[in-house]
């Protein structure tokens, strides 16, 4: 249990702390930094799974279409989440990792018909407000929380109804998809002369050089977690990642969290209050 708390914290300190690392690529085109991100992520998961030693079982058509779909998403989120850190908004980025679960939850209901418990109703009900109060407030509604969240929620769920692959063999094959067109734009780029890899200074490339093990070691350190501590437990330790991350943004890059801003949060804080308190309950019952 002691390890896996561990094990669990490491990466989602680790995740929290990753907006310090991609703030430092700011000067290289999103694009160009998600393309990058994905073939240095690829010789790193087959690395991993090399050392795990686990064979990946033989898939179903409808599974292979399931991953294909769930690289769409995680795309996607990639692209969304390297943006808004090159832009300046970690804060944006926090607060679709806060909302995720709930959506997570919101999606269990609407796709897969499972049902939620009074306390989560609530919760997501006041996670609705708290949206709601900083698109009325704040004249805009603040599409790129929703949208990462929504994807990484999509994503999830890919992943729920694939249960005969493993995250790491899935990612694999996720990634060795993204990587085909990955590579193909990264030679089209340097074709053009537009290139930033491997045309910027060594401090650059290294940097982007290490990009795939920025990817896959929280992933790996999360994995060990999710064999050692419930589920539940590891739902509560996620909340660090948007925690560190707001706090970066706000304390590190001077982002702006106040006035009716932060009386959004406040909202969804206490939504996500009320979802962790209902998860430890739910998990003594079931003791």
């Amino acid at each position: 249990m002691r390890s896996g708390i561990l094990f669990g914290v490491s990466s989602s300190v680790f995740w929290g702390l990753s907006p310090i690392f991609w703030k430092l690529l700011s000067e290289v085109p999103a694009r160009q930094q998600v393309a990058l991100r994905i073939m240095f992520a690829l010789p790193v998961l087959l690395i991993v799974l090399r050392f795990r030693g686990k064979s990946l079982p033989r898939l179903k058509a409808k599974t292979i279409g399931v991953l294909l779909l769930a690289s769409m998403f995680l795309f996607a989120n990639w692209s969304m989440f390297v943006w808004a850190i090159s832009v300046g908004r970690i804060v944006d980025t926090s607060l679709a990792y806060y909302i995720n679960p709930l959506i997570s939850v919101f999606f269990g209901v609407l796709l897969l018909g499972e049902r939620m418990r009074r306390l989560q109703w609530i919760a997501v009900g006041l996670a609705a407000v708290g949206v709601t109060y900083l698109t009325i407030t704040l004249g805009v509604v603040p599409w790129l929380s929703l949208a990462m969240a929504s994807s990484f929620g999509f994503y999830g769920l890919a992943k729920k109804i694939t249960p005969e692959v493993d995250a790491f063999h899935g990612l694999a094959i996720e990634t060795s998809w993204l990587a085909v067109g990955s590579l193909g734009m990264i030679v089209w780029w340097n074709l053009r002369g537009v290139s930033v890899f491997p045309a910027a200074d060594i401090t650059s490339n290294l940097l982007m050089a290490l990009t795939g093990a920025v990817t896959v070691i929280p992933l790996w350190l999360f994995g060990r977690a999710a064999n050692m501590i419930p589920l539940s437990t590891l739902g509560v330790l996620a909340y660090i990642v948007p925690t560190i991350s707001l706090l970066v943004g706000v304390f590190l890059y001077g982002e702006q969290l106040a006035g009716d801003r932060l009386v959004g949060f406040m909202l969804v804080w206490v939504a996500l209050a009320v979802f962790a308190y209902d998860s430890v309950v739910e998990l003594k019952a079931d003791r």
